[in-house]
């Protein structure tokens, strides 16, 4: 039998009374139908399709066992057309009381939620737990976008801070109702769940209609529409999920793990001989000692071993054992190295290890080495637009090689290798070639800054020349460097001493430099002082595109006052710059998606100012750029052209980048164009490979273990653009992986399978 439960100030948990009596909340009054019987669940589905049909908006949110919608279960589906009552309906419980069955709930709610008028917080995880279920949700609005595109908050766009902000009222959490004997909602009580979830749906009607009547119209118009689809196919990406060669994760967290303890054991010994040598007994460096405890290394490294102190807590004036004052200290003792060699490894093996933990294995028997990891893919996450990533954080991930050396052991890796397209796929990557500076050269009319793009010339050698007085074909490598430097430094608000630091010269120095940067690029400083000025006026720094940004640092009172101003204005050039490339970015993205879903591909990342995309192999390379191209290019008034780079391969570490589309082979020719036994200088069986443009090491590796008679290779190839010559040959190890040690276009590489 269905019933009410009602949310009152005094029913309300404890935590929640005292959090609002504390931060002077309240605490609304809300009504909730329990749905528990098949006669009323028909009513309610009737009510709630009758407002539809009326266009009235639609709150709805879900309760699941997991914040992570790829391995959650559903345990219920609240629904809200007013502001004061809502009603759930309770399927996946385990508390033993009266439920519907899940197939009969999600078959009757199936066509409402294909209708419009839908308002959700967070709309793409409802979006992905609900496609789990069988039941496609059709995107509406969203409470965190209209939280974002109002810019008037650095964070928080969830529904409990906005709730606060806008209404001055505490909800319950999640982590006020579940605990250790309660690990899920499903095991409460379906009347106190039935609250909480009534209560979001009710509540996340309530702040997108507050915040439509709040949001400025040229928003709305345009921003608004943008970001409600980058929701939706944020939403699509996390479905899709990152492909990692599980083999690959798997081998190198064990070889990491090795080094890890090879290093610990190093860096203890190390240590222990610093302290015999100044005099102190090495057992007062214990052999469990913790590397990454801040009091335990500080007494090791200053108490103990004596090392001169790098830098101080502003705080405590504590010496300071953060990972900035361990880079400098190892800089000068190689003891100290040693430390920060075993911190990078086992964050490099940490790294490895989320992508297992936030990795489900897939469900095609051909891609039972791939995992997919479904992270959190955030397009309102940042002030200035720009999309986040969590759980784990995809944008992170490091590019570089990371070499980790002992005195008898090396471990390589390189992070972004272990992202590789699944069998049947491989990746292409769409960059915006210096979108940032594209911004500034036309938001600023600098001259020196858009000639250089639309001739194609070095921007950076262009800067240094204007800020020397010189001209650009005197320009050294060094004075390019510095422009480079000066470049990004003023764009972003660096100060002196961080240009300083960079360049690695005086302050003094740097202040020169800085001072040539502005008296070089007139342009640039008169847009840089406009844009401070109308932030200074209106409280906020608006993008090409409109977005704003409200900055509470220009009106700070108090005594870091002036601080808080100066970060003001570094973040209100920062905002017109990153975010109009944010923006550009997004509005790609919704230009191109016809285009990339109709040749089959899978976007499942944004890199800041890159796309990446599992392409099908019976997809031309070339026609793919050729066809995304047109619709991810940009053509502004005042501004260079925005332009892409494409790079193509099997490992997103590993891609190779072309000059332009023409260059782009038309076919995905896989790695080999032909392979034969012969025999080498000492009579051992060799296996000589054409490597053709595609290369992938892993295709080599399968072909190896396809004729085990072979364990040498030679790799040649007489593909003009990728000259390879072998320098050293290896036999496969034990676990079956291959190193092969060469160049590439001059420069060494190394290549792994």
């Amino acid at each position: 039998m269905s019933y009410t439960v009602t949310q009152t100030f005094d029913g309300a948990p404890s935590r929640v009374r005292e959090k609002a009596i504390e931060r002077d909340l309240s605490i609304a009054t809300q009504t909730t139908m329990v749905i528990d019987d098949e006669d009323t669940l028909e009513l309610g589905i009737s009510y709630l399709e009758d407002g539809q049909r009326a266009g009235l908006d639609i709150g709805f949110d879900t309760e699941a066992t997991s914040a992570r919608a790829a391995t959650a279960e559903l345990i219920g589906l609240s629904f809200a057309i007013t502001h004061d009552r809502g009603m759930y309906i309770p399927v996946g419980h385990v508390t033993g009381e009266s439920q519907l069955p899940i197939d009969l709930v999600l078959e009757r709610v199936g066509p409402l939620l294909k209708g419009s008028g839908l308002v959700m917080a967070n709309g793409k995880y409802d979006w992905q737990l609900m496609k789990r279920h069988g039941v496609v949700v059709e995107y509406g609005k969203d409470s965190q976008v209209y939280s974002r595109l109002l810019g008037d908050i650095e964070w928080g766009v969830g529904l409990k801070p906005t709730m606060a902000r806008l209404f001055s009222e505490a909800c319950v959490e999640y982590s006020d109702l579940v605990t250790k004997k309660a690990p899920t909602l499903g095991h409460i009580e379906i009347g106190e769940v039935a609250k909480y979830a009534g209560a979001d749906a009710i509540n996340v009607l309530r702040c997108v209609h507050e915040m439509e009547d709040r949001l400025p119209n040229e928003i709305k118009e345009f921003l608004l529409g943008v970001e409600e689809e980058m929701m939706r196919i944020a939403g699509d990406m996390e479905y899709n999920g990152a492909p990692v060669d599980r083999v690959f994760v798997e081998r190198h967290i064990i070889e990491g793990e090795a080094m890890v303890e090879r290093l610990y054991g190093e860096t203890i010994d190390k240590l222990k001989l610093v302290a015999t040598k100044v005099g102190n007994d090495p057992d007062e460096i214990p052999a469990d000692l913790n590397l990454n405890s801040a009091p335990q290394i500080r007494k090791a490294l200053f108490t103990v071993c004596k090392f001169p102190v790098a830098k101080r807590s502003k705080k405590t004036k504590n010496p300071s054992a953060d990972k900035g004052a361990i880079a400098q200290m190892a800089l000068i003792h190689h003891e100290v190295e040693w430390l920060a060699r075993y911190r990078s490894a086992e964050s490099r093996v940490n790294d490895l290890k989320e992508l297992i933990e936030f990795g489900v294995p897939a469900v095609d028997d051909l891609m039972r080495e791939w995992w997919f990891v479904h992270g959190g893919l955030n397009p309102t996450r940042a002030a200035t637009g720009r999309w986040g990533s969590s759980s784990p954080n995809l944008q992170n991930i490091s590019k570089d090689v990371s070499v980790y050396e002992g005195d008898h052991f090396r471990w390589e890796i390189r992070l972004r290798d272990a992202f590789m397209a699944p069998p049947g796929y491989y990746l292409i990557t769409a960059d915006y070639s210096q979108v940032e500076l594209r911004v500034a050269a036309g938001e600023s009319g600098c001259k020196t800054w858009v000639d250089a793009f639309t001739n194609g010339t070095d921007v950076h050698v262009a800067t240094a020349a204007a800020a020397f007085g010189v001209a650009p074909a005197v320009v050294s490598a060094k004075m390019r460097q510095q422009g480079k430097t000066l470049n990004f430094s003023m764009l972003f608000g660096a100060g002196e001493s961080n240009v300083a630091e960079q360049m690695g010269i005086t302050v003094e120095s740097a202040r020169q430099l800085i001072n040539a940067f502005w008296a070089g690029l007139p342009e640039v400083t008169t847009w840089k002082n406009e844009v401070e000025g109308f932030a200074k006026e209106y409280g906020y720094a608006v993008t090409h595109f409109g977005r704003r940004r409200y900055l509470a640092g220009v009106h700070a009172v108090g005594p870091r006052s002036k601080w808080h101003f100066r970060e003001a204005m570094r973040e209100a050039l920062n905002t017109v710059v990153q975010g109009t490339a944010a923006d550009i970015l997004k509005i790609g993205l919704l230009r191109a998606e016809d285009t990339w879903k109709g040749l089959n591909a899978k976007l499942w990342l944004v890199v800041h100012d890159q796309y990446v995309w599992s392409v099908p192999e019976e997809v031309s390379p070339r026609e793919f750029c050729a066809a995304v191209d047109p619709k991810i290019s940009f053509e502004i008034a005042g501004y260079p052209e925005i332009v892409s780079d494409y790079s193509i391969g099997k490992r997103f570490g590993s891609l190779i980048s072309f000059d332009s589309i023409s260059d782009i082979p038309e076919t995905w020719e896989g790695s080999f164009q032909d392979a034969k036994f012969t025999t080498g200088e000492s009579g051992e069986a060799v296996l000589r490979i054409e490597v053709a443009r595609m290369f992938d090491p892993a295709d080599l590796l399968s072909l190896l273990k396809a004729n085990p008679g072979s364990r040498q290779v030679r790799v040649v190839s007489e593909v003009p653009e990728i000259a390879m010559i072998l320098e050293r040959t290896t036999s496969l190890t034990a676990d079956d992986s291959l190193v092969i040690m060469a160049t590439m276009d001059g420069a060494k590489v190394s290549l792994e399978a």
